[in-house]
């Protein structure tokens, strides 16, 4: 594995004197190096960070069934819709059936009238 670079930083100089502050504090050093933290090769333990993805993962499939689950029940509806519409549609055309026979009968009965009526006159 592969370290960072070193960097080095500036520290201003220009700190206030042990005799102005009134302690023995060292001055700090012109230049200071800075070393990036280590990666640590320890697993840590699941924290929410690392279970977020997991929970991404569960709400999505959960909204993906419950998508489903609602394009079920909307088909089931017009399904239901559906063979309603066509119960009624043969409803009529059974009521239609039956009307175009009474028509065709009373036909039938006016020919049989008229010839009756062609028989008398002759």
């Amino acid at each position: 594995m592969l370290r960072a670079p070193v960097t080095t930083a500036l520290v201003a100089s220009r700190s206030p004197s042990p005799e102005a502050t009134g302690s023995r504090v060292e001055p700090p050093h012109e230049r200071t190096t800075i070393t990036p933290p280590r990666a640590s090769t320890e697993r840590p333990i699941a924290t929410a960070s690392h279970r977020r993805p997991i929970l991404m993962r569960e709400s999505l499939n959960e909204q993906r069934i419950n998508t489903l689950l609602k394009c079920y029940k909307n088909a089931d509806e017009e399904h239901a819709a559906n063979m309603a519409i066509m119960r009624l549609q043969e409803q009529r055309e059974k009521e239609m059936l039956v009307q175009e026979k009474l028509k065709t009968e009373q036909e039938e009965i006016k020919l049989e009238i008229l010839k009756l009526q062609l028989k008398k006159l002759q």
